[in-house]
């Protein structure tokens, strides 16, 4: 999703809340923050995927289906 190799994060998801802490932690002194899932739509803008659901637009009762 971030376009360039070694920006994900990849592991058992039960050393997740440890890795995550460990990352805070390291990145405190350049001013790191967690952005939460407002951030998640803004990774992949480069690729032109959009990760957020989009509504569906009717015009008309024509196209609902």
């Amino acid at each position: 999703m971030s376009g360039a190799p070694g920006l994900e994060i990849w592991g058992p998801k039960e050393e997740g809340t440890k890795i995550r802490a460990a990352i805070l932690e390291a990145g405190q002194e350049f001013g790191i923050r967690a952005g939460g899932a407002r951030a998640y739509s803004t990774v992949a803008i480069e690729s032109g995927w959009v990760p957020s659901p989009m509504p569906a637009i009717y015009s008309g009762e024509a196209m609902r289906a």
